[in-house]
């Protein structure tokens, strides 16, 4: 393109195909046993770059090279991409600061047995007289399996600490961080 001065803007309008290398994460959640997934929505990702970075000098004036470039580069960041994403769309109660099964087992096993004798005495004799003698023997085991669901506020966080810390974790965009790191990387941050 041989230009001084190019932004991604300038880059976009020429070739569109400069984000095709582009990648987003998708993450899948788990509640109650049923999956969703949530995917970061690529087109909103360049839409946010653009608007943001438009009156930026880029470091790679190249279209083949910026293609290159931020398929290297977004695929380098997908790791911490995916697990900020992942934090995002969390399901939780934000004023709980427990939230856990508590599982006791009692196990317990043995041998029981012994002899039991009936005597008695005859209406001529002072002495006793085995009448029956029964013998019983066994072995026993018994497993229970106690499960306790123990949430909410125990008390080490005041309720408006935990709304407020809500309140910053909703102040987080993955949109605007993936934007922040396509500019620190791809821009030229001088004025």
């Amino acid at each position: 393109m041989g230009m001084e001065f190019l932004s991604i803007l300038t880059l976009n309008d020429y070739d569109q195909t400069v984000w095709d290398g582009l990648q987003v994460p998708t993450v899948e959640t788990y509640n109650d046993g049923l999956s969703t997934t949530h995917s970061v929505d690529k087109n909103l990702v360049i839409s946010s770059i653009i608007m943001e970075c438009s009156d930026l000098q880029l470091i790679y004036p190249d279209l083949d090279y910026m293609k290159r470039m931020i398929g290297w580069w977004s695929a380098a960041e997908m790791p911490v991409w995916t697990k900020l994403f992942k934090t995002t769309v969390l399901e939780y109660n934000p004023i709980w600061n427990v939230d856990a099964d508590i599982v006791d087992t009692d196990t317990g096993s043995g041998t029981n047995g012994g002899t039991n004798t009936e005597a008695v005495k005859g209406y001529n004799s002072s002495s006793w007289a085995d009448h029956t003698q029964d013998t019983a023997s066994g072995n026993w085991s018994d497993t229970r399996t106690h499960t306790t669901r123990r949430t909410g506020n125990i008390g080490v966080t005041a309720t408006q600490e935990l709304i407020q810390k809500e309140r910053d974790i909703a102040d987080f965009n993955i949109y605007k961080y993936i934007t922040e790191s396509f500019k620190k990387r791809f821009c030229v941050m001088v004025y």
